[in-house]
Protein backbone atom coordinates (compact mmCIF):
# COMPACT_ATOMS: atom_id res chain seq x y z
CA UNK A 1 0.00 0.00 0.00
CA UNK A 2 1.21 3.45 -0.59
CA UNK A 3 1.71 6.13 2.36
CA UNK A 4 0.23 9.46 2.34
CA UNK A 5 3.86 10.76 1.62
CA UNK A 6 4.48 9.19 -1.07
CA UNK A 7 1.31 8.98 -2.68
CA UNK A 8 1.77 12.92 -2.14
CA UNK A 9 4.92 13.23 -4.13
CA UNK A 10 3.61 11.29 -6.85
CA UNK A 11 0.39 13.31 -7.60
CA UNK A 12 2.73 16.45 -7.04
CA UNK A 13 5.37 15.93 -9.84
CA UNK A 14 2.41 14.25 -11.89
CA UNK A 15 0.68 17.75 -11.22
CA UNK A 16 3.75 20.15 -11.92
CA UNK A 17 4.63 18.26 -15.12
CA UNK A 18 1.03 18.58 -16.91
CA UNK A 19 0.76 22.25 -15.78
CA UNK A 20 4.83 22.49 -17.71
CA UNK A 21 2.86 20.51 -20.48
CA UNK A 22 0.20 22.18 -20.75
CA UNK A 23 2.37 25.60 -20.80
CA UNK A 24 4.53 24.42 -23.67
CA UNK A 25 1.94 22.99 -26.02
CA UNK A 26 0.20 26.66 -25.64
CA UNK A 27 3.31 28.44 -26.28
CA UNK A 28 4.51 29.97 -29.84
CA UNK A 29 7.85 28.17 -29.88
CA UNK A 30 9.18 24.93 -29.68
CA UNK A 31 10.79 24.41 -26.52
CA UNK A 32 11.72 21.43 -24.50
CA UNK A 33 10.90 21.53 -20.80
CA UNK A 34 12.66 18.99 -17.91
CA UNK A 35 11.68 19.25 -14.01
CA UNK A 36 14.36 18.74 -11.81
CA UNK A 37 13.21 17.45 -8.29
CA UNK A 38 15.33 19.34 -5.97
CA UNK A 39 16.40 16.40 -3.75
CA UNK A 40 18.68 17.96 -1.08
CA UNK A 41 17.97 17.73 2.23
CA UNK A 42 15.32 15.00 1.16
CA UNK A 43 15.48 10.89 2.77
CA UNK A 44 16.02 8.46 0.14
CA UNK A 45 13.12 6.96 0.60
CA UNK A 46 11.33 10.25 -1.17
CA UNK A 47 13.88 9.83 -4.09
CA UNK A 48 13.03 6.28 -4.35
CA UNK A 49 9.27 7.56 -4.26
CA UNK A 50 9.82 9.85 -6.73
CA UNK A 51 12.29 7.16 -8.98
CA UNK A 52 9.19 4.49 -9.40
CA UNK A 53 6.76 7.28 -9.98
CA UNK A 54 8.35 7.77 -13.42
CA UNK A 55 10.70 10.71 -12.19
CA UNK A 56 14.49 10.97 -13.44
CA UNK A 57 15.92 14.54 -12.67
CA UNK A 58 17.04 15.09 -9.09
CA UNK A 59 19.25 18.08 -8.28
CA UNK A 60 21.52 17.71 -5.21
CA UNK A 61 22.98 21.26 -3.93
CA UNK A 62 25.39 20.03 -0.89
CA UNK A 63 28.68 17.59 -1.98
CA UNK A 64 28.73 15.49 1.40
CA UNK A 65 24.70 14.74 1.41
CA UNK A 66 24.92 14.20 -2.88
CA UNK A 67 28.27 11.54 -2.33
CA UNK A 68 26.39 10.10 0.56
CA UNK A 69 23.14 9.06 -1.47
CA UNK A 70 25.16 7.85 -4.26
CA UNK A 71 27.14 5.90 -1.61
CA UNK A 72 23.43 4.10 -0.27
CA UNK A 73 22.44 3.76 -3.83
CA UNK A 74 25.65 1.65 -4.59
CA UNK A 75 25.31 -0.38 -1.12
CA UNK A 76 21.51 -0.82 -2.14
CA UNK A 77 23.00 -2.55 -5.35
CA UNK A 78 25.79 -4.52 -3.69
CA UNK A 79 23.25 -6.43 -1.52
CA UNK A 80 21.36 -7.31 -4.16
CA UNK A 81 23.98 -9.07 -6.16
CA UNK A 82 24.48 -12.72 -5.30
CA UNK A 83 27.19 -13.87 -7.70
CA UNK A 84 30.29 -11.95 -9.31
CA UNK A 85 28.17 -13.25 -12.97
CA UNK A 86 25.74 -10.39 -11.34
CA UNK A 87 27.93 -7.85 -10.11
CA UNK A 88 29.25 -7.33 -13.79
CA UNK A 89 26.52 -6.93 -15.34
CA UNK A 90 25.21 -4.14 -13.13
CA UNK A 91 25.58 -0.28 -14.76
CA UNK A 92 27.79 1.93 -13.54
CA UNK A 93 25.68 2.98 -10.38
CA UNK A 94 22.46 2.31 -9.07
CA UNK A 95 19.07 3.36 -11.16
CA UNK A 96 21.68 4.46 -13.89
CA UNK A 97 19.48 6.45 -15.97
CA UNK A 98 18.86 9.30 -13.42
CA UNK A 99 19.89 12.29 -14.36
CA UNK A 100 21.86 13.78 -11.51
CA UNK A 101 21.93 17.94 -11.23
CA UNK A 102 24.61 19.12 -8.81
CA UNK A 103 22.88 22.54 -8.35
CA UNK A 104 25.33 24.41 -5.60
CA UNK A 105 28.12 26.42 -5.24
CA UNK A 106 31.18 25.09 -6.03
CA UNK A 107 34.00 25.58 -3.87
CA UNK A 108 37.70 24.86 -6.19
CA UNK A 109 38.99 22.68 -3.31
CA UNK A 110 36.00 21.02 -3.14
CA UNK A 111 36.29 20.14 -7.09
CA UNK A 112 38.12 17.06 -6.52
CA UNK A 113 35.70 15.50 -3.68
CA UNK A 114 32.59 16.15 -6.17
CA UNK A 115 34.43 14.41 -9.30
CA UNK A 116 36.24 11.45 -7.44
CA UNK A 117 32.73 10.78 -5.85
CA UNK A 118 30.42 10.96 -8.71
CA UNK A 119 32.93 9.18 -11.24
CA UNK A 120 30.56 6.16 -11.91
CA UNK A 121 27.75 8.22 -12.57
CA UNK A 122 26.86 8.49 -16.61
CA UNK A 123 24.28 10.86 -16.47
CA UNK A 124 26.32 13.71 -14.28
CA UNK A 125 25.38 17.29 -14.92
CA UNK A 126 26.69 19.95 -13.22
CA UNK A 127 24.42 23.92 -13.30
CA UNK A 128 27.23 25.95 -11.65
CA UNK A 129 30.15 26.80 -13.76
CA UNK A 130 30.49 30.46 -12.62
CA UNK A 131 34.64 31.07 -13.67
CA UNK A 132 37.08 29.81 -15.75
CA UNK A 133 39.29 28.21 -12.68
CA UNK A 134 36.61 26.59 -11.62
CA UNK A 135 36.29 24.84 -15.45
CA UNK A 136 39.50 24.44 -15.27
CA UNK A 137 39.84 22.75 -12.44
CA UNK A 138 37.03 20.39 -12.56
CA UNK A 139 38.30 19.17 -16.25
CA UNK A 140 41.62 18.74 -14.66
CA UNK A 141 39.93 15.93 -11.62
CA UNK A 142 38.36 14.70 -14.63
CA UNK A 143 41.81 13.98 -16.67
CA UNK A 144 43.59 12.61 -13.37
CA UNK A 145 40.65 9.60 -12.78
CA UNK A 146 40.63 9.86 -16.94
CA UNK A 147 36.65 10.14 -16.77
CA UNK A 148 35.10 8.27 -19.46
CA UNK A 149 31.50 10.03 -19.67
CA UNK A 150 32.12 13.88 -20.12
CA UNK A 151 30.19 15.92 -17.54
CA UNK A 152 27.95 18.40 -18.54
CA UNK A 153 28.01 21.83 -17.60
CA UNK A 154 25.97 24.55 -17.39
CA UNK A 155 27.31 27.72 -17.13
CA UNK A 156 25.73 30.21 -13.93
CA UNK A 157 25.08 33.46 -15.32
CA UNK A 158 24.80 36.25 -12.84
CA UNK A 159 21.44 38.37 -13.56
CA UNK A 160 20.14 39.83 -10.09
CA UNK A 161 21.93 41.97 -8.15
CA UNK A 162 21.83 40.16 -4.96
CA UNK A 163 24.79 39.46 -3.20
CA UNK A 164 23.96 36.08 -1.89
CA UNK A 165 24.08 35.25 -5.61
CA UNK A 166 26.59 33.50 -7.95
CA UNK A 167 27.47 33.60 -11.64
CA UNK A 168 29.74 34.86 -14.18
CA UNK A 169 29.04 38.78 -15.11
CA UNK A 170 26.91 38.73 -18.76
CA UNK A 171 29.62 40.70 -20.34
CA UNK A 172 31.54 37.49 -19.88
CA UNK A 173 29.36 34.30 -20.81
CA UNK A 174 30.60 34.28 -24.26
CA UNK A 175 34.40 34.28 -23.15
CA UNK A 176 33.42 31.29 -20.40
CA UNK A 177 31.54 29.28 -23.37
CA UNK A 178 34.60 29.71 -25.36
CA UNK A 179 36.64 28.40 -22.98
CA UNK A 180 34.79 25.12 -21.56
CA UNK A 181 34.75 24.41 -25.48
CA UNK A 182 38.19 25.02 -26.48
CA UNK A 183 39.74 23.89 -23.26
CA UNK A 184 38.13 21.77 -21.71
CA UNK A 185 37.43 18.47 -23.30
CA UNK A 186 36.38 16.32 -20.53
CA UNK A 187 33.92 19.08 -20.02
CA UNK A 188 30.41 18.92 -22.35
CA UNK A 189 28.59 22.76 -22.38
CA UNK A 190 24.89 22.05 -21.92
CA UNK A 191 23.28 25.31 -21.68
CA UNK A 192 23.01 28.42 -19.27
CA UNK A 193 21.67 28.60 -15.53
CA UNK A 194 20.69 31.51 -13.18
CA UNK A 195 19.54 32.14 -9.78
CA UNK A 196 16.82 35.32 -10.18
CA UNK A 197 14.83 37.15 -7.77
CA UNK A 198 12.08 35.01 -6.40
CA UNK A 199 8.71 35.43 -9.37
CA UNK A 200 11.07 37.65 -11.20
CA UNK A 201 11.24 35.86 -15.19
CA UNK A 202 12.99 38.56 -16.55
CA UNK A 203 16.92 37.04 -15.63
CA UNK A 204 15.37 33.92 -17.12
CA UNK A 205 14.84 35.61 -20.27
CA UNK A 206 17.96 36.97 -20.57
CA UNK A 207 19.59 33.50 -21.39
CA UNK A 208 17.53 32.81 -23.91
CA UNK A 209 19.23 35.96 -25.21
CA UNK A 210 22.51 34.50 -24.88
CA UNK A 211 21.43 30.76 -26.00
CA UNK A 212 20.53 32.22 -29.49
CA UNK A 213 24.36 34.24 -29.39
CA UNK A 214 26.10 31.07 -28.58
CA UNK A 215 24.51 28.76 -30.85
CA UNK A 216 25.22 31.29 -33.74
CA UNK A 217 28.61 31.22 -32.95
CA UNK A 218 29.64 27.48 -32.39
CA UNK A 219 27.51 26.41 -35.32
CA UNK A 220 30.66 24.70 -36.74
CA UNK A 221 30.89 22.86 -33.65
CA UNK A 222 28.91 19.81 -32.04
CA UNK A 223 26.45 21.27 -29.46
CA UNK A 224 24.23 19.66 -27.38
CA UNK A 225 22.29 21.70 -25.32
CA UNK A 226 19.97 21.35 -22.29
CA UNK A 227 18.52 24.87 -22.55
CA UNK A 228 18.33 27.13 -20.16
CA UNK A 229 17.79 26.46 -16.05
CA UNK A 230 16.36 29.04 -14.04
CA UNK A 231 16.36 28.15 -9.91
CA UNK A 232 14.31 29.90 -7.14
Amino acid sequence: MVSKANSYIIENIKNITQKISLAVAQSSKTQHCKLVAVSKTKPMEDIITAYEGGHRQFGENYIEEFLEKIEKFNSMTAQQVESPEEESKLPMAFYSDIQWHFIGHIQSNKAKKLIDGSKNIRNFLIETIDSEKLANKINKECEKIQRQEPVGVLVQVLTSDEGTKFGVQQDQVHDLVSYIYNSCPYLRFRGLMTMGRLHDIEGFKVLFIFIKIIIANVSSQRIDLEGASNQQ
